[in-house]
This record gives structure tokens, C-alpha cells and sequence, in this order.
């Protein structure tokens, strides 16, 4: 019913219309168009017991954190379970903030200050730190553009390979190929170099972040690379008219600009910040103003890309701060709590919790069983790419999470400049043997790991193409941020989601038998727990698969 409006359908058109449509009226299939609807101009008749909001009763960690807002002096750390109403719990926080002073709350990322936003009070200023960074350069420079690739940009002038510079002779064909792994490898340098504020000035310190970051650099590279970098750093530093993710942190530290001073801020996923966001943390606070960190040391999942590993103890350490637990997860059956207490025993199941689910299946019954709404989630992504075909064949959407992750692999295919499938699988080969043996050599066997999953997971898509150009395309449609259909995830880019049913796929994965390194070994248990408080119902373990 629309109003008073019968919907039927009129078999004579075949159509579903209004039963009071007038003649003469050009009918229009209206089934599965989107109408744009502004609930604010409509009246939705709800029955009472429903319009009633549910009464927010804090648990006893809950109330202890608001007590120490409202009467407590000095910073805090909150250590925040997995599912335990950190969102809610932040915002009912901030309600006792003092209403006359600056409160800011930072969250790691845009989905997350979004939702803050439309939920917190009005005296609270909510952002990413990213974006409060931005805000800092564009304060020195209103024009500041952003620019994706600056880093890009700045090595042209180093290493150039357009078709420009081909073209006009200033490169080679062979200077151009042999550019291509340097620019890559001075990228990432770069950006673990920005995180970590590192003294790029010693070639020691340089090569300890090289190693413990696993950037590749060709043997061949290292020493141009470790020449050039302080020259690109420097340029990075003078360019402030672009500016890259990275710089919105960086830039206003080592250019000593005049920061947002807070009488009272709150942290987000405090666990994740990597040492130059630590630093501009400590620099947004007033000599008398407070901070309140909330995270989970036991989802630190980011050390490989520049994440601080102890960035929970550094920042209670750095702030002498007050620890408070925030235990109790909402979102966990008391079966996958009790699983999962084995890797966290502070994790407690709420009061009245559902038993819920933990069944072991095989492989071969995954894409049959799987609906949209499911999660499908593994340590590595090779092996998600197989059952995600499945699912689209069986007319199953699914999507595998990190649109990033796409770009990558496109960006490691345009290395090898052909369009002929034959020729790249050949020139793949000889590139990961290479290249595999030689991490292996070094000890850097997650490092190798990393590269044998980017590797595996092209040759799985390689079975359903017949060009390299389809490759690329087929990678770029697979891989997305999106939350539709059935989705596959890594581990890391799980974190943050749930779902009724969630399915480990390889759990022989988890801890992943590489990690050698104490910290390597830590990560990887925070995968399993990670991946064990996914799920809101059912939790399956997916047996099998190894090869195929």
C-alpha cells in the first residue's frame, strides 16, 4: 500500500501500477527502481513499544571510564575487547566532556568519523587525524593540492619511465624497465619512512627499517636507493604546495607547524597508530589538556606496513596513563567467546549471551553453502580468489575487500610491459623464483610470504582470463571496499567487520608457520583472535583446499 493505493498487477500489461492509475497514464515497471525518499518529509507509523528507545545501562567498565572523565585527572588508555560497544561507549564519553571547553575525538578512519560525527554532541569536533592534519597545512597554504602520488611525481625528475621521456629520448627502453623496481621500492621506503620518522641520514637506521618493514629493494638497487633517499625526503619536505596521505601527518611535524591544541582529546584504534601519529597526538594537547586512547593491543594487525607493534604500552608508558579495561564483548556467542579467551582471557561474554556455533567443514561444500551477507575471511587472499569464482558462477555476487590490494597486483603487471598472458606467466616465474630464493637467503621468510600470496593470487586469476589486459581488468572488478553479496576478506581487512556467519577458510594458516620474529609471532596471534570474533551466529572453520 502506498496511502490508499492498491499495488496490483494488470495482466492485460503485464505490469504491477496503481490500482487508482488513470487512464492514459504511461505506465512504468516501477519493481527494483531506487526512489529517492527524504525520511525527514515523512511520517512512518510505528507502533509505540517500538518508537521507545532501549535505556543505555553501563556496564561496571563502562561507568568506571565515564567516572574517570567526569572525576578523574590525568590521561587514560582504554583497552577496548573485540565487539564491546567501543562506538557507543565513546560517544556517551564525550556527552560529559565539558561543554566550554575544545574536545576533539580522532578516528582512524573516514567511515568511522562519519558516524561519530552524525552521533556526537555538538561541542565535539570529530575528524580523522589525516584530515585534522590537512587542515594544519592548508592553515600555511590554502591552495595545498592533493596529490596521490606525489612521491610519483618528485621521482620523474630521478628515475623518469612515461612514454614521454621514452619518446623524446631522454630514457631508454632499458632505462625505463630498470626504473620501474626503483620507483616502487623508493615508494614504500619512503612511506615507512615518513611513519616511522626515522634519521634518513644513517644508511643503519635506513637499512633496520628496510629490514624490519620488508621493503623490496633489488640488490642492484640498495645503494642508489640508500644514496637518493635524504635528496627525495628533502623534496618531499620543501613541496608543500601537493601533498600525499602520508605528508598530512609528516609534513606538519617536520616543518614545525603550529598545531589544533585540545583541552580534552579522544583517540580511536589507538593500537594502529604508527609513531609519527603518536607524535602528533602528544603535540594536539594543551599543557593541562587530557588524552583518552581507546584501542585493542590485541588487534595490532599493521606492523608490516609501519604500524607502531607497542603503540598500546608506548602511549601508556609516554602518558602515564591510567589503564582501563572495557572487556565485555556484545557481539560474541558465549561458545566463541570461551574459544577465544584462549588467546585473550580478560574477554568476557555479556550477560544473557546466545550459545551460538563453531562447526568444522570441507572446502568443497564453501561456495554451495555461502549467501550474501556471509563472510568468508582467511590470513592470506590466494586462496579466497577460487571460491569467490564460485560464487559469481553460481550467480553468487562477491567481492574480495581491498580495492587497494587490486592496484598493487595491477601495478606489479605493468612491470612486465606485454600483453601476452604466455609471456607474462613466463617473466612471473623467472621474477618470484628470483626474488623468493632471495628473501628466503636474507630470513625474511614473511617477507617471502607476502610475495608468494601476491604471486598465487595472479596464477588463480590468470585461470579465468586469456590476456593480460583482461587480467588487469578482471582484478580491478573483483577487488572493491564494497559490503554487498558475499564477501571474502583478509584477516587485516576484516577488522572492524562482523557478520551473523563468518567462514575461516585454511585455518592451518593461523598462527602462519613463517613468522619468526617475536613480533611477527605476536601479529599473528592477533590475526586468530581477530578472526575468531567475527562472527555474531556461526562460526565455521573450512577444512581443506590446500590444493586447489
Amino acid at each position: 500500500m502506498i496511502g490508499k493505493d492498491k499495488i496490483i498487477k494488470d495482466k492485460k500489461l503485464d505490469k504491477w501500477i496503481h490500482e487508482t492509475c488513470p487512464d492514459g497514464h504511461t505506465y512504468q515497471s516501477t519493481i527494483n527502481i531506487p526512489i529517492a525518499i527524504d525520511l525527514n518529509d515523512i511520517d512512518i507509523e510505528t507502533p509505540v513499544e517500538e518508537k521507545q528507545v532501549k535505556e543505555f545501562i553501563p556496564t561496571h567498565y563502562q561507568q568506571a571510564i565515564f567516572d574517570f572523565i567526569t572525576n578523574g585527572q590525568g590521561h587514560a588508555v582504554v583497552e577496548a575487547v573485540a565487539g564491546s560497544g567501543k562506538t557507543t561507549t565513546i560517544v556517551k564519553a564525550l556527552d560529559l566532556t565539558p561543554k566550554d571547553a575544545k574536545v576533539g575525538f580522532v578516528a582512524f578512519n573516514k567511515h568511522i568519523a562519519t558516524e561519530l560525527k552524525r552521533r556526537a554532541p555538538d561541542h565535539v569536533h570529530v575528524s580523522t587525524l589525516h584530515s585534522l592534519g590537512l587542515s594544519m597545512i592548508r592553515k600555511s597554504n590554502p591552495k595545498v593540492q592533493i596529490e596521490e602520488d606525489k612521491v610519483g611525481l618528485l621521482l620523474d625528475d630521478i628515475w623518469p619511465v612515461s612514454k614521454h621521456a621514452l619518446e623524446m629520448g631522454l630514457i631508454t627502453r632499458e632505462d625505463r624497465k630498470t626504473n620501474w623496481p626503483k620507483r616502487l621500492s623508493m615508494r614504500k621506503l619512503v612511506s615507512i619512512c615518513k611513519s616511522t620518522l626515522v634519521d634518513v641520514l644513517d644508511a643503519n637506521a635506513v637499512l633496520a627499517i628496510i629490514d624490519r618493514y620488508n621493503v623490496e629493494i633489488d640488490d642492484g638497487n640498495i645503494d642508489e636507493i640508500l644514496e637518493k633517499l635524504p635528496d627525495v625526503m628533502q623534496k618531499c619536505k620543501d613541496e608543500t604546495g601537493i601533498v600525499d596521505f602520508d605528508d598530512m601527518i609528516w609534513l606538519p611535524l617536520v616543518n614545525n607547524m603550529e598545531l589544533e591544541k585540545f583541552d580534552f582529546l579522544m583517540v580511536d584504534e589507538a593500537q594502529d597508530m604508527n609513531v609519527s601519529q603518536t607524535r602528533f597526538i602528544l603535540k594536539s594537547i594543551k599543557e593541562t589538556g587530557r588524552i583518552i586512547a581507546v584501542g585493542d593491543r590485541n588487534q595490532s594487525l599493521y606492523g608490516f606496513r609501519g604500524a607502531d607493534t607497542e603503540a598500546i604500552p608506548n602511549l601508556i608508558r609516554e602518558l602515564d596513563a591510567t589503564t582501563l579495561p572495557l572487556s565485555i564483548t556484545f557481539r560474541c556467542p558465549a561458545s566463541h567467546v570461551e574459544l577465544a579467551k584462549k588467546l585473550v582471557p580478560q574477554l568476557e561474554a555479556r550477560d544473557n549471551a546466545s550459545e551460538g556455533s563453531i562447526t568444522q567443514m570441507q572446502y568443497f561444500d564453501l561456495a554451495k553453502m555461502v549467501e550474501p551477507g556471509d563472510m568468508v575471511i582467511c590470513r592470506t587472499n590466494a586462496p579466497l580468489i577460487r571460491p569467490a569464482f564460485e560464487c559469481i558462477r553460481m550467480g553468487k555476487k562477491a567481492v574480495i575487500r581491498g580495492k587497494d590490494i587490486g592496484a598493487s597486483l595491477v601495478n606489479l603487471i605493468k612491470r612486465f610491459e606485454t600483453d601476452d598472458l604466455g609471456q607474462f606467466e613466463v617473466s612471473l616465474a623467472e621474477y618470484f623464483d628470483y626474488e623468493y630464493q632471495k628473501m628466503l637467503d636474507k630470513g625474511k621468510e614473511m617477507q617471502a610470504l607476502l610475495l608468494q600470496d601476491r604471486v598465487d593470487t595472479l596464477r588463480f586469476i590468470m585461470n579465468e582470463v586469456s590476456t593480460v589486459s583482461e587480467l588487469m581488468a578482471k582484478i580491478m572488478m573483483l577487488f572493491a571496499d564494497t559490503n554487498t553479496g558475499v564477501i571474502f576478506s583478509s584477516v587485516h581487512r576484516a577488522k572492524g567487520l562482523e557478520a551473523e556467519r563468518v567462514f575461516i577458510l585454511r585455518p592451518d594458516l593461523m598462527p602462519h608457520p613463517k613468522a619468526k620474529q617475536k613480533w611477527e609471532q605476536e601479529q599473528e596471534l592477533n590475526c586468530c583472535y581477530v578472526a575468531q570474533t567475527r562472527s555474531k551466529d556461526a562460526l565455521y572453520f573450512v577444512n581443506g583446499g590446500e590444493n586447489v
